[in-house]
């Protein structure tokens, strides 16, 4: 998926994903996790 600046994306938990920067400019990306309760098994 290419993603173009100002553009958001959101990855649900657990998914596997990464990050690759194809441009020769630094890019800047903003990682928003929520509370610790959404992660554990109940």
């Amino acid at each position: 998926m290419e993603v173009k600046p100002g553009e958001t994306v959101f990855v649900p938990s657990n998914t596997a994903h990464q990050f690759l920067n194809i441009v020769s400019h630094p890019f800047t990306f903003l990682c928003i996790k929520g509370a610790e309760e959404l992660y554990t098994e109940q």
